[in-house]
């Protein structure tokens, strides 16, 4: 239910063989907003690999999932909008 609807942030995702439900979940997720467009919500998915695999963010981009590179993952839990949000914060220790 929270997949499809809320925005997600996602780092650490590998879409290995393991994680095979994790990109059904995602294609289902744009079939979804591709039907019911005003109840889409925004996705980002954070790494840190510069040369990280085309593949996958071009499959990322296909179902509406925004790739953002960062430079390291204390620079998502140093953000303001963590500091400023104390439930987010609770949440990380």
């Amino acid at each position: 239910h929270i997949v499809f609807n809320k925005s997600l942030a996602i780092f650490g995702l590998q879409l290995d063989a393991n994680e095979v439900f994790l990109r059904w979940l995602l294609i289902e997720r744009a079939k979804y907003f591709r039907r019911f467009p005003e109840r889409e919500h925004r996705a980002w998915y954070f790494y840190t690999n510069p040369e990280e695999s085309p593949g996958k963010l071009f499959f990322l981009k296909r179902v509406g999932v925004e790739p953002v590179l960062v430079s390291g993952y204390e620079e998502l839990y140093e953000s303001p909008v963590w500091a400023a949000n104390p439930s987010l914060q609770a949440r990380r220790h």
